[in-house]
């Protein structure tokens, strides 16, 4: 389940899927995109996802970047035993800190969870230091919560959808790869 359907095109997302892995999307609310990731909408969301899922065989992920990045973790937190990959490309973990690492730090992950997390070193200039600290932490606590992370700092990263593209592939191998 992936976040924004509206950019999977310029992610190139069905192009670097692996086989057997299917594809279900869901667009943002547009102009209300913040209220619906990270606001007072994310409950009404994850409901949403978890509905759209229903009946789908395991593993099951969801995954976005930036606002939808949050919004995966936080589905994730709220579901772990039903969301075991999760993709979260340069997530916005500055805004509304709290409530995610709280969600997170509380949560058992289901045995074999696998969550793939990055950053670009040029997100945002006025931001980077948030994006660098929360990619770190986020980082460290899913691993001793116990998932298998994946992912990596991107140097040269920027905050657009061909960085996340050029990063897909290689997350996607490692959350649905030969021991899914």
């Amino acid at each position: 389940m992936l976040h924004d359907a509206q950019n999977l095109g310029a992610w190139r997302a069905e192009a670097a899927l692996p086989e057997g892995v299917a594809l279900l999307s869901v667009p943002h609310a547009g102009t209300q995109r913040a209220w619906e990731y990270v606001g007072d909408g994310l409950d009404d969301h994850v409901d949403r996802l978890v509905s759209l899922v229903a009946g789908a065989s395991p593993p099951i992920g969801v995954g976005g970047s930036s606002f939808g990045a949050y919004a995966s973790l936080y589905a994730w937190a709220q579901h772990p035993t039903l969301f075991t990959r999760v993709l979260a490309m340069s997530p916005a973990l500055w805004v509304r800190r709290e409530r995610l690492f709280e969600a997170a730090r509380s949560v058992t992950p289901a045995p074999g969870t696998r969550v793939w997390i990055d950053v670009g070193g040029r997100e945002s200039a006025e931001h980077q230091t948030e994006y660098d600290h929360g990619y770190e932490e986020m980082r460290h606590l899913l691993g001793e919560r116990g998932c298998d992370v994946g992912g990596f700092r991107d140097p040269e990263g920027i905050h657009n959808e061909s960085a996340w593209a050029d990063r897909l592939p290689e997350a996607l191998r490692f959350l649905f790869g030969s021991a899914a």
